[in-house]
């Protein structure tokens, strides 16, 4: 008898495994479930939920491992939120979590195991080349300061000039040059200045930048 209510008790006190995800997690039969990314990341879905910290970039994906497998990627990101295609990474602080109606929610609870593939792994060389796809999230150097690339990004708002360049390369230096410039978006040949980081937003026609804290 004493057995068997020491076996009873040690199976209620045992941790509680962790639910993989399938392939395309759906809600709500599968919130809570946890995605493991190639890298080794573990990303835990939270249905209906969006968190309301710093958006560090905006991408498109087409479900939410394959949201999950790109905040992975990214060595700055600790969330994300996803929906309608547009997956929003988000920094170390997620910050409040909300109640909204289909939007899928995720939480990293274990870090990559080889440090992903990251911003801040990659040199963007002599040039921001967007054409190139390893180049987003890569770290370009001019004037002494170190700015993080993203591409198919607009870094909307915050804009206190607006000047003409030839390229994402040639915007980045002229920023470089002002102190009140914090990050820049360029598109089209215009190079917008801006004295903060404003929130990411996808945009096939635009290359972003923004200084490394």
């Amino acid at each position: 008898m004493v057995a068997i209510i020491i076996f009873v008790l040690a199976a209620l006190c045992a941790p509680i495994a962790a639910t993989k995800c399938s392939s395309s997690p759906q809600c709500p039969a599968e919130n809570g479930c946890t995605v493991s990314t190639p890298n080794g990341a573990e990303i835990d879905l939270k249905c209906d939920t969006d968190f309301d910290g710093r958006v560090l970039k905006t991408i498109q994906a087409k479900s939410f491992s394959e949201c999950a497998k790109k905040c992975s990627e990214n060595s700055q990101c600790g969330g994300l939120n996803l929906k309608d295609g547009h997956c929003y990474h988000l920094g170390a602080d997620v910050g409040i979590a909300r109640h909204l109606s289909g939007v899928l929610g995720g939480i990293m609870v274990q870090a990559p195991s080889d440090g992903g593939d990251s911003a801040g792994h990659k040199v963007c060389g002599d040039v921001i080349n967007c054409n190139v796809a390893s180049t987003d999230g890569c770290h370009f150097t001019t004037g002494n300061k170190t700015y993080v690339a993203r591409c198919e990004t607009d870094l909307y708002g915050s804009d206190f000039e607006n000047i003409e360049t030839l390229s994402l390369t040639a915007c980045v230096k002229q920023c470089s040059k002002k102190s009140a410039c914090k990050s820049v978006s360029w598109s089209l040949g215009i190079c917008y200045l801006k004295n903060e980081i404003p929130d990411a937003l996808y945009s096939k026609v635009y290359g972003s930048a923004y200084l490394q804290s």
